[in-house]
């Protein structure tokens, strides 16, 4: 692929995260949804959208009437994106649908990958037998106020060893995740898990305070769903200073999503010699994803 292809891309799965996150937002200002943020990237073309509901279906048409909608309209077109953003429990039946008709370059999965260990290893196993690169959609990863940070850190800006206070809420795995993955990025390999209390649940989902003993620190998780306020935060101190950003504030006041308004503050770093502030642009934190496949591919 040379600098002058678009990529095509397909979005399986046409929920918040699909389609409705940002259906009403300007594309230019916003890119939460799988959609909106292929179609508005200059890299990417938008081929079509698929769900079984046909009320989700309707709403992609209204918005992207020129588009495919049937799996089976895609035998001549040549795709190198899938994107799978359906329930947990159905990534793999869609993953074996898909396999039937093509053979992309890559596919972006929401997390978790699967419902469980077994299934998680099968999507695995059978995306790779089929030679396809596959990659999960952890924004923090890529957004670039964020890697700023995970940049400083490696560098020692604060010294090591760090000790981290996560607050989250929405689950262990749906949200949660995100933040361990994120601090893999700077705290190095992890020797110890210790689960303090795994019988705190939210919505059917598992939500446990725990910690987590890396190569460069410790890292203490709280469970917040259940408490009057839900918040999701994370302090970082270290032997020369401390990281705070709490602009993962959960309002259920929100109209559109919970991201809007607070993901768009900065991080400040103080440490005994300097005070740095480090922006973040949320609005397009998808955006950011797409920018880093298509550097991948290219």
């Amino acid at each position: 692929m040379n600098n002058n292809e678009k990529i095509n891309a397909i979005v399986i799965g046409l929920g918040k995260i699909g389609l409705e996150y940002d259906y009403n937002l300007s594309p230019e200002e916003y890119n939460f949804s799988h959609c909106q943020s292929i179609d508005n990237h200059p890299k990417f073309n938008l081929i079509g959208g698929f769900d079984k509901n046909q009320n989700q279906l309707k709403k992609f048409k209204k918005k992207y009437p020129n588009l495919v909608t049937k799996l089976s309209d895609l035998n001549k077109v040549k795709i190198d994106l899938v994107v799978l953003s359906v329930e947990t429990h159905e990534h793999e039946n869609a993953l074996l649908e898909i396999l039937k008709i093509l053979r992309p370059k890559i596919i972006l999965l929401e997390k978790p990958v699967g419902k469980n260990l077994h299934q998680t290893k099968n999507i695995i196993k059978k995306i790779i037998d089929n030679k396809i690169f596959l990659t999960v959609n952890y924004i923090r990863m890529y957004e670039k106020g964020h890697r700023e940070l995970s940049n400083y850190l490696n560098n020692e800006i604060l010294e090591y060893p760090l000790k981290i206070n996560v607050k989250y809420s929405n689950g262990l795995m749906n949200n949660c995740s995100h933040y361990i993955n994120y601090l893999s990025s700077f705290m190095g390999e992890i020797k110890k898990i210790e689960v303090k209390n795994k019988n705190i649940t939210y919505l059917n989902s598992v939500e446990p305070n725990f910690s987590i003993k890396y190569k460069n620190g410790i890292s203490f998780f709280e469970s917040t769903s259940n408490s009057k306020y839900p918040s999701n935060s994370i302090e970082i101190k270290g032997i020369d200073g401390d990281v705070n950003f709490f602009n993962y504030n959960y309002s259920k006041k929100k109209i559109v999503c919970d991201v809007i308004g607070d993901f768009s503050e900065n991080i400040s770093i103080s440490n005994k010699s300097t005070n740095i502030e480090i922006e973040l642009n949320m609005k397009k934190y998808q955006k950011f994803v797409y920018d880093n496949i298509y550097n991948f591919l290219i």
